[in-house]
């Protein structure tokens, strides 16, 4: 029988590893924040006067989150602290978007 020897689990390839683990771990993350992203939409009516303005940064912001999501790749590296910040980024967008959305439909009887 012949040896087997991984090659791809040494110290050397750890670069790698960690991209491939921001890859399918962390990358997916940045799903729910495009979904809640969209789901601005809702908040403004159609007929307000500035909604295509809305709109349009509403689809900046979901491509600019697009380009942050694949840019990260570049920043993952063998610095830990680094790497934790990376994967709060998405953690951080999910919280923010979600809060607004608690808050503008728990208390919106409030504001009318």
């Amino acid at each position: 029988s012949k040896d087997l020897k991984i090659e791809n689990c040494r110290s050397e390839n750890l670069s790698n590893i960690l991209k491939e683990f921001h890859k399918r771990i962390i990358i997916p993350l940045y799903i729910p924040v495009l979904m809640l992203t969209s789901l601005l939409l809702i908040i403004k009516s159609k007929e307000s006067v500035h909604y295509f303005k809305y709109r349009f940064l509403i689809f900046m912001f979901g491509i600019l989150t697009i380009i942050i999501s694949e840019m990260t790749l570049r920043f993952v590296g063998n610095s830990f602290l680094n790497n934790i910040a990376l994967l709060t980024i998405p953690l951080f967008l999910i919280l923010i978007l979600y809060l607004l959305f608690y808050f503008k439909f728990t208390f919106a009887d409030n504001y009318k």
